[in-house]
């Protein structure tokens, strides 16, 4: 028995000390590049701090926490690189390397308290078990919503005037002008979306591909959000399907996820060529110098508030309310700025027919300066900890619901991190009650179909 134990031991020592090792060589890396540049050891920092994940041997990047850290590190890790780029191509008037660090630090301690409290132990939610009624329903389902979301999409059409993506200059300035009125219909098109990503989950859960099913999917998210000249919403519900498809089906590989993410840049790059009507080469070159953008914003923030602005102390999150008030009650709603509407015209970017996004740790900075962070903090804790208490139910029980929720609730964290709060806010909350109400109708729907089993059954054996 003693050389049994003395065998494990003596077998999992290696591994440890491997990974022990690589630790203490990485930090003496992170130590001797601080010598040299300061920056580039607090970006190593942060990804360290946000991705460690990838020290392991098999990498697995959709686990909803490490999905978020990864866009969190995008921001503000990737971004101080795109940032110094955008530099010394003269895209930026460069910042001084005292708001640099204090930028920098600032998201390496948000990141910190976000992943020490994301450690708490939660239970799973109790499930709502619906799996077999939507397996048996999902085909003739699918295609009722594929053809309400097709006259919906071609009245939305009607209204602006022809499919967008052949009107000129639609993405430009046309959308601002043509789409007065009509942001309903968004509305109504976002639902018909999260709908549809129900429909993915039944899809990767189901073993036997459909690829009926699976091409009715991609017509709903792909195609239509590319008539509608979106390339934002088509390359968001790819990753939906990559993240289900890791999540029910089969772990993504590290070095796929690479290839895959190459073929969504080149495929941004194309799109953009074809819509601006301009070479591909010119296309890649602004799509590359729009990379996290939000860092430069981020650093306007912490430069501009409080010494030469003052702090808004919650001034820009009215819009939050605001924005929830139809027109009709609100005339007046366009007077209430989102933060990235009043970034924007305190910047004077006139040319930008829509806010600029600043990062929460930006908007909360400028509403509240490092108070801000508390709140940055909460909020994102907030969506993330619903999105583990489903995740882990759903691993439990693979109920369908559980699923559902919880990729609704890790693009609703990846939402309020990249701003702006008021639109992340009114999108959030209509998801929520549009889902509160369909689930409370499928509670009422399984207690009416029990109740009815119940009486059934009590008819029979009194016959």
């Amino acid at each position: 028995m003693q050389d049994i134990i003395f065998y494990h031991a003596s077998k999992k020592e290696p591994e440890y000390s491997f990974r022990l090792l690589k630790y203490i060589i990485i930090v003496f890396g992170v130590i001797l590049i601080s010598f040299f540049n300061i920056f580039v050891s607090l970006v190593l920092c942060l990804f360290l701090v946000t991705n460690p994940y990838f020290l392991k041997k098999k990498v697995d990047v959709f686990q909803p926490e490490n999905y978020f850290f990864c866009w969190y590190f995008y921001y503000f890790g990737i971004g101080f690189f795109a940032y110094q780029i955008r530099y010394f191509m003269g895209l930026n008037p460069g910042f001084d390397e005292r708001v640099l660090l204090k930028g920098m630090i600032y998201s390496i301690v948000i990141a910190i308290f976000i992943k020490i409290f994301l450690r708490i132990y939660l239970k799973p939610i109790k499930n709502i078990m619906v799996n077999n009624f939507f397996r048996m329903r999902s085909l003739s389902l699918l295609l009722i919503i594929t053809f309400v979301n097709s006259a919906l999409n071609m009245f939305y059409w009607h209204q602006l005037g022809g499919i967008p993506i052949f009107i000129p200059g639609f993405h430009s300035y046309q959308k601002a002008e043509l789409g007065i009125g009509l942001g309903y219909i968004e509305y109504l098109q976002n639902f018909i979306t999260l709908v549809v990503i129900f429909f993915i989950v039944i899809q990767w859960n189901d073993k036997k591909n459909n690829y009926f099913k699976l091409l009715l999917i991609l017509y709903n998210t792909v195609f239509l959000a590319l008539m509608s000249d979106s390339r934002g919403a088509a390359i968001s519900s790819v990753l939906v399907m990559l993240i289900l498809y890791s999540w029910n089906r089969k772990r993504i590989g590290l070095f796929k996820i690479i290839v895959l993410g190459i073929l969504l840049v080149f495929s941004a790059t194309a799109w953009g060529a074809l819509r601006n009507n301009i070479s591909l080469l010119y296309s890649g070159m602004i799509f590359m110098a729009e990379i996290a953008t939000e860092f430069d914003n981020y650093l306007h923030v912490i430069d501009i508030f409080p010494s030469r602005m003052d702090f808004q102390y919650g001034g820009t999150l009215v819009s939050c309310i605001a924005l929830l008030v139809p027109r009709v009650l609100l005339p007046n709603k366009n007077d209430f700025l989102t933060g990235g509407e009043f970034l924007r015209d305190v910047l004077g970017l006139e040319h930008i027919r829509v806010g600029v996004r600043m990062t929460i740790l930006g908007e909360m900075y400028m509403n509240f300066g490092y108070l801000g962070g508390v709140f940055s903090i909460v909020v994102l804790l907030f969506f993330l900890y619903l999105m583990k208490i489903f995740y882990k139910g759903a691993l439990r029980t693979n109920s369908y619901i559980s699923y559902w929720m919880a990729i609704i609730m890790l693009f609703a964290a990846q939402s309020f991190l990249v701003g702006d709060m008021a639109t992340a806010f009114t999108f959030t909350f209509y998801n929520i009650v549009f889902i509160s109400c369909l689930v409370v109708l499928l509670i009422i729907a399984k207690n009416v179909r029990e109740y009815y089993q119940r009486f059934k059954n009590k008819a029979c054996d009194f016959v």
